[in-house]
């Protein structure tokens, strides 16, 4: 009677899959599995703002400010993003939709800035590049009350033309559409508040 729990127990441990050399493989599998994923598992790339510049790259056929109607106006610039992808793979944008966003106009809830990028570009692995892109500032008087958001972006324009510095504060968030190892997605990476400094004439 006292023979049968015995051998029922030493059946079961020497079963077990978690001893010996069945431990070391399954160790070895799952460092392997946390290995690829941190490898393989996409990161957002990271996104400043490095300066602005007027549009002259096509200057008899864009002029930089064009008067859209009596109350708007469009001023065309190019934005240079510095972007650090953190992934070990390249990455290829397809679409990329940038908008800026000031509380002062129409409380945030319409961009004063948008751009898109017209043809595909690759992101280098583990590394940073930066990106030229044209963009336009569409201004509408009816979205400015008592023109405040105009007053403190002309107040950094002319604090930077004198040399002090100068710049406005803006909500940047870009949408991209990319493919990665073969695989396609959304990604939306929303920055924090950043200074935008007006371009030099």
């Amino acid at each position: 009677m006292t023979t049968q729990p015995a051998t029922l127990k030493h059946r079961v441990r020497n079963h077990c899959c978690l001893r010996g050399p069945r431990l070391f493989v399954w160790i070895t599998f799952i460092l392997a599995l946390v290995l690829t994923l941190a490898f393989l598992v996409p990161r957002k790339p990271v996104f400043t703002v490095v300066d602005v510049d007027l549009n002259t790259e096509n200057i008899a056929a864009l002029s930089p400010l064009r008067i859209t109607s009596t109350t708007s106006a469009a001023v065309f610039l190019i934005l240079k993003l510095a972007v650090d992808n953190t992934n070990f793979y390249s990455v290829t944008v397809e679409k990329m939709n940038f908008r800026a966003t000031n509380s002062l106009y129409d409380n945030g809830n319409s961009a004063f800035a948008t751009a898109s990028n017209v043809s595909t570009f690759t992101l280098p692995m583990r590394g940073p590049t930066t990106l030229s892109i044209p963009f336009a500032i569409q201004y509408d008087v009816t979205k400015d009350p008592n023109f405040k958001f105009a007053r403190i972006a002309s107040s950094a324009c002319v604090k930077g033309a004198i040399g002090e510095g100068g710049g406005f504060p803006a909500k940047i968030d870009v949408t991209m559409s990319v493919s990665a190892l073969g695989i396609k997605g959304l990604w939306i990476h929303y920055f924090e508040e950043q200074v935008i400094k007006c371009p030099q004439v």
